[in-house]
């Protein structure tokens, strides 16, 4: 009986440990060396301080060969990127189209489109993006879209 107890105690003590080392763990840095990567899609899902628009179009894709484009949440948008280690740098000025929208997704355009160019401190846990200003600010969260086919 003591034995058992013991055994149960000590799969219980190392099941605990690894739950503690896993929840510890730091947020992966994206490097161009690392499996990790920004090319695909990702929906927007906080700017400079406010969430976005419940259902907002707002999404960026990042290609490889280091062009970005996606949706500032009424109007596309194109330009350029580098990512050097941790850091991404987006170049001015990004084209977009104009058209007009409600103004709540305007307001919401006219932040993302005012934090994005420039250069970044990237992270990436879990699928998701988060880009830091040199404060450790976060300035935009964005979530991996899977665009698998099931």
């Amino acid at each position: 009986m003591l034995l058992r107890l013991s055994l149960f105690v000590s799969v219980v003590a190392v099941g605990l440990m690894a739950g503690c080392a896993l929840s510890n763990a730091p947020a992966t840095s994206v490097s161009t060396s690392q499996a990790v990567s920004l090319k695909g899609e990702w929906m927007v899902e906080y700017i400079a301080g406010r969430g976005v628009i419940d259902y907002s179009p707002a999404r960026l894709q990042f290609t490889d060969d280091g062009k970005i484009n996606g949706n500032a949440s009424c109007n596309r948008f194109f330009g350029d990127y580098q990512l050097t280690q941790d850091r991404l740098t987006i170049q001015e000025p990004l084209g977009a189209t104009r058209m007009l929208c409600i103004p709540a997704l305007n307001d919401q355009e006219a932040r993302l489109l005012a934090v994005l160019p420039g250069t970044h401190n990237v992270r990436i846990q879990h699928g998701i993006l988060r880009l830091m200003n040199d404060a450790g600010e976060e300035v935009l969260r964005a979530a991996k879209v899977d665009n698998a086919k099931t």
